[in-house]
């Protein structure tokens, strides 16, 4: 009778429910599940494997051999006695012996994905070096090699990775525990054979800027891992081989259900489709340049500076695509300045997203902050929830990798990054080269896709350097981007092109012209700068008047309100943007006037977002927006498609008033106000 190998011995998964039917899934299998999602995903997803292909400087091969059999160590911290303890009535009833073991482990007080690096730098490291198969470096023979750096971006499967400090892994790890954990990597090496003779060759340098990225990766495969919906819970020992097969089999099913795998983009895209116009459209100067523009073979940045209301937005998005068709992205995110404007651009897109991509396919587009649910006509899951939760356990400090991937799709700003179109706020890109928890993950969804920003000249001190980082790591994981201002200073311009050719490993260029309106463009080689003229229909001049009284206010809006104009007051504080508004209300109380600003609670803010939109956007009619006064804060100012036959501002910087002056006449409309119809 052939004797029962030792790792079947240790659980890796347990039910939530200690009564639920499956019970627990051994850690073996477990560790095989994430391995086939790793495998399958490379396989299946091209543009995901070029990426870390770039990367890692790895040939496909080496890819290929590499990723799954690291992850399939994701996990070795689950075979200490501390961990197993964790579920005493599991790991009596599939290991007699753990008793007397548990009840001689150290307390489980450091988080398994820690010991698995503890156990790489103290037993396994050490082993590969006596073999051969891990050479040695530095003085001694002690010094790191590559294969360190991707065993941390392995075990930062969590979120984050784990850190290096000192730990004794004999408090943790039984005599019997290191036995099976060895057992269970000469199994797992007769299983992938890449490692039985020489480790591919990885670049110091390269690994350790890959590992952001690898760690990432990591961490979708071991959600994707853990859902028990598509990976069910197996108690019963099995030959490595034969749940392998198994194993793939079920990657390959979650990974068509998770609908990870980009739709295939379209080839062409007209103008009037991104109008969504059946006639066909007029295209501004700068929309012109961007179907005509010699594109690069490599990541590129596009810096686009024209006037409010000069169609910058459909411009990017014409670039985006011819991108997308080149083969040079998957996709897109376009991170916009505030809530507000995230809103009205994911309903803007949501019209014509699936123009981007061929009929035949479903592509998903997402909406990325923390205050708005998706909308029932798209899409809601990438990963289905499971419907057989994983449970937690005592000090962890960390939600199980199945509850968190629950929690995940909930948490559309996550989400949007690994959809082929999000719509979202800056912030949520930002946070991919933050140090917070699932950075990673954001990372590595924002890799292969078109990254868009608009507003770019509103970046502060703080912000312009993270923007720049941004830039630099798109551009080296072989992303392309594309910012969008009215108002950008030179100085600003030439930052941003610097940060980004950076990534690409080229000489920093430079850039010279002080042209207005310019499209700066870097095609991975060199700067080619265009000046451009602008639409006749938004050149305006604005006559500007300094009122210091609010009596003299008061008549001037009354001269409007009586004449069927509208008219907007921004204001710089919320304050007094609610004094203005209580003023005016109770000394006109015949006058429509709408209050707008950020600090309404969510459903009001949605609802008094839309009606303003609405009313003062570009479908908004004579009857709509007669003698309608608004009283708003900056939350107007930028990327919200508004327009207004008058404006009063606050006393603010240059840049500030161009933007809101942006809101004045912005479209065209008869002499009654109503949109101009064309013909």
């Amino acid at each position: 009778m052939e004797t029962l190998a030792l790792y079947y011995r240790y659980w890796g998964k347990a039910a939530y429910d200690q009564t639920d039917e499956l019970g627990c899934h051994l850690l073996p299998y477990h560790c095989l599940d994430v391995a086939a999602v790793g495998q399958r995903l490379l396989e299946k997803h091209h543009p995901l494997r070029k990426t870390l292909q770039r990367l890692t400087g790895l040939t496909e091969k080496d890819l290929h051999a590499s990723l799954p059999t690291l992850l399939a160590l994701h996990d070795l911290g689950k075979f200490s006695s501390s961990f197993q303890a964790l579920r005493p009535d599991i790991a009596q009833a599939i290991n007699p012996t753990a008793t007397a073991a548990a009840a001689a482990a150290q307390e489980y007080d450091i988080r398994h994905d820690q010991l698995v690096y503890t156990f790489w730098q103290r037993v396994l490291k050490s082993r590969g070096q006596q073999t051969g198969l891990i050479p040695r470096t530095g003085r001694g023979g002690e010094g790191p090699h590559p294969i360190d750096t991707c065993m941390l971006a392995m075990t930062g499967h969590h979120g984050k990775p784990p850190s290096a400090k000192h730990i004794r892994h004999e408090r943790y790890f039984s005599e019997a525990d290191q036995q099976a954990a060895i057992a269970f990597i000469d199994d797992i090496l007769i299983l992938f054979p890449c490692f039985t003779e020489t480790l591919p060759k990885w670049d110091m340098q390269a690994t350790r800027q890959a590992s952001w990225w690898l760690a990432g990766f990591a961490v979708l495969c071991d959600w994707i891992g853990s859902n028990a919906d598509f990976f069910a819970y197996n108690s019963s020992p099995a030959s490595f081989e034969e749940y392998w097969k198994v194993a793939k089999q079920q990657a390959g099913t979650a990974i068509a259900k998770t609908e990870l795998l980009t739709a295939r983009p379209s080839q062409s895209i007209e103008l009037s489709q991104l109008l969504n116009i059946k006639q066909d459209a007029n295209p501004t100067p700068l929309q012109d340049l961007a179907t005509t523009l010699t594109l690069g073979h490599q990541p590129q940045l596009f810096i686009l500076e024209d006037v409010t209301g000069a169609g910058k937005t459909e411009a990017a998005l014409l670039i985006a695509h011819r991108l997308m068709a080149a083969g040079l992205a998957n996709g897109l995110y376009f991170g916009l300045p505030t809530m507000a404007t995230a809103n009205a651009m994911y309903d803007r897109v949501g019209n014509i997203y699936r123009e981007f991509y061929e009929s035949n396919t479903a592509p998903s587009l997402v909406l990325a902050h923390g205050a708005r649910d998706l909308s029932d006509k798209f899409r809601q899951s990438l990963i289905p929830q499971s419907k057989h939760p994983e449970a937690g356990y005592p000090n962890e400090g960390v939600s199980p990798a199945s509850i968190h991937c629950g929690e995940w799709l909930a948490d559309n700003r996550k989400k949007a990054l690994l959809a082929e179109i999000g719509i979202g706020t800056i912030d949520q890109a930002l946070l991919s080269i933050l140090p917070n928890k699932h950075q990673s993950l954001r990372l590595l969804g924002l890799s292969n896709k078109v990254l868009l920003v608009d507003e770019v000249h509103a970046c502060d001190a703080y912000m312009l350097p993270l923007l720049e980082r941004l830039l630099t790591a798109h551009a080296m994981a072989g992303g392309s981007a594309i910012l969008l201002s009215a108002t950008l200073p030179k100085a600003q311009r030439g930052r941003l092109m610097r940060a980004f050719a950076e990534g690409t490993g080229k000489s920093k260029p430079s850039t010279d012209k002080t042209d207005y309106p310019l499209l700066t463009h870097f095609n991975g080689e060199s700067v080619e700068e265009h000046a451009l003229q602008t639409r006749s229909e938004v050149k305006r001049r604005v006559s500007v008047d300094f009122i210091s009284q609010k009596d003299q206010i008061d008549q001037q809006l009354s001269k409007w309100m009586e004449q069927g104009d509208c008219a907007c007051w921004i204001c710089n504080t919320v304050a007094d943007a609610r004094k203005i508004y209580s003023w005016l209300k109770s000394t006109h109380t015949e006058w429509q006037i709408d209050l707008f600003h950020a600090r309404y609670c969510l459903a009001d803010r949605i609802t008094i977002e839309n009606r303003v939109l609405q009313r003062f956007g570009k479908k908004g009619d004579h009857k709509q927006r007669a003698g309608q006064l608004l009283i708003a804060t900056q939350v107007v100012e930028q990327s919200l498609d508004l327009d207004f036959d008058h404006l009063i501002s606050d006393l603010a910087p240059i840049d500030l008033l161009i933007q809101r002056a942006g809101r004045l006449h912005r479209h065209r409309r008869d002499v009654e106000g109503n949109p101009h119809q064309q013909p």
